[in-house]
């Protein structure tokens, strides 16, 4: 998700034996400011802050923290429909529900 949001592979040229310490230890990728990402429409994309969130969650340390690979597709193909906000209030009040 990140290296489409950014147009850039992610982690460069990274040692990988630094990367899985970095990664290990809580690190993860920067998301650039809006104004730094490529694309044409990025500066009016209502559904990008969604879309960073929906990416972050997926690198949470605790697996049971990440969403699945079913939601993931859901929220992406409902943010496609301009849905990201609702998609996003829906899957946070089906994990409290779950909880």
């Amino acid at each position: 998700m990140w290296e489409l949001m950014t147009w850039h592979l992610p982690w460069g040229t990274a040692n990988p034996w630094q990367l899985v310490s970095h990664v290990t230890a809580g690190g993860r990728l920067e998301v650039p400011p809006r104004q730094a990402l490529p694309g044409p429409d990025t500066a009016t994309f209502v559904g990008l802050d969604d879309y960073v969130a929906l990416m972050q969650r997926c690198w949470a340390q605790a697996p049971a923290d990440r969403p699945g690979f079913q939601e993931i597709v859901v929220q992406l193909r409902w943010g496609r429909q301009g849905g990201f906000q609702e998609c996003m209030l829906s899957s946070r009040l089906a994990a409290a529900e779950n909880s």
